[in-house]
């Protein structure tokens, strides 16, 4: 997959044009868009985190607030259906709350919410791509320490492309997969 200039940009004016402008006004909003990336494993996000020494593969420009990555396997399947039940999606937040606290609004490190020792933390088993971009510089440029939480599977390719800033914590996937 190789990207041309402003191939997100263009992409999302297409979207908003169809599903926020013509027969959809009613149930979509612009801020609705989100983008989706499926792909055999996560050896392509690593890719289009570092942008592959220089290639320009993905745009990580902030045309989209959200980009997901997901593996286009069963677990990926699972972490779909999780993503589009508000439900679930509340109930793996709340287990992962159970010993953080509420996220920190003054920071100017973007957060799910804050451990112990008052540092920050990314909920990034979304594989939301931007976010996890915007987590890994600030801490860098701030000189922070901060925890990642993704799936076990996920944990290789992120720890790779992120700084040594960002400490990680895995779920269990089969254990995950049990409970939901």
């Amino acid at each position: 997959m190789k990207w041309e200039y402003k191939a997100e940009m263009r992409m999302k004016a297409l979207i908003k044009s169809i599903l926020c402008s013509e027969h959809q006004c009613l149930h979509y909003f612009s801020e609705d868009i989100k983008g989706l990336i499926l792909a055999d494993n996560m050896e392509l996000a690593y890719d289009l985190l570092i942008n592959n020494c220089g290639k320009q593969y993905f745009l990580l420009d902030g045309n989209y607030e959200h980009f997901y990555f997901i593996t286009n396997d069963r677990r990926g399947e699972k972490l779909l259906r999780m993503m589009c039940s508000a439900e679930l999606s509340e109930e793996m937040e709340a287990l992962l709350m159970s010993d953080l606290w509420e996220k920190d609004e003054r920071l100017t490190i973007e957060n799910d919410a804050i451990d112990s020792n008052g540092n920050p933390v990314l909920f990034a088993y979304t594989c939301d791509l931007p976010r996890i971009k915007r987590f890994d510089t600030a801490l860098r440029l701030q000189d922070k320490i901060g925890t990642l939480i993704c799936f076990d599977f996920q944990a290789e390719a992120l720890r790779r492309c992120c700084g040594e800033q960002i400490r990680f914590q895995t779920i269990n996937f089969g254990k995950w997969e049990r409970r939901f």
